[in-house]
């Protein structure tokens, strides 16, 4: 009976990534500009230890409607070689930018992915410690996954310690809002 169990949640695992659209589609060869773009921006971020371009199906993702329940849709993510199913759960919208919020099917974790009015895509995944960013590569249509190493980033600023009380530097209506 367990092995009919498993079964029958290892082929309702397989349907939903067979039923799930991919999110990025690899790009074999970007357009010089997009390949400058990420250049220089690895240049200045030595965090980025790998890259990706792709096209991201913001169509799909617009398409997403919040539902009675989560998950509201499943998308299917080739990253670096590894594939994964991100399940979108909360959905936000301001301004014309869509927030997708959610998890990666049987992983920690989670990923943010902004689409701007003008199409661009901004996001963070994270899957167990493994962090890739999602962001435009400078060229329309063109976008890139960056593998972020944290270990690499520069080291936080000190914090700069905020009073709760009465603070002379705000105006008034602040420190009043502020205060308690």
């Amino acid at each position: 009976v367990l092995s009919h169990v498993l079964l029958a949640g290892a082929l309702a695992v397989s349907t939903a990534v067979a039923q799930s659209p991919q999110l990025f589609t690899p790009i074999s060869n970007p357009s010089v500009v997009a390949q400058a773009f990420v250049a220089k921006q690895k240049t200045n971020n030595r965090a980025i230890v790998g890259t990706s371009f792709v096209r991201v199906n913001t169509a799909a993702l617009l398409r997403v409607q919040a539902t009675n329940t989560a998950p509201f849709a499943s998308f299917n993510l080739g990253v670096f070689g590894k594939s994964y199913v991100f399940d979108v759960n909360r959905l936000s919208s301001s301004f014309g930018y869509r927030l997708f919020q959610g998890k990666v099917q049987g992983h920690e974790g989670d990923i943010a992915i902004t689409v701007a009015p003008d199409g661009v895509v901004y996001g963070v995944i994270q899957v167990g410690t493994n962090v890739v960013e999602v962001g435009y590569a400078g060229d329309p249509g063109f976008h890139v996954l960056r593998k972020i190493d944290g270990s690499l980033r520069p080291p936080n600023a000190t914090p700069i310690p905020v009073s709760s009380g009465n603070n002379p530097g705000l105006p008034a209506q602040s420190r009043t809002a502020n205060s308690g």
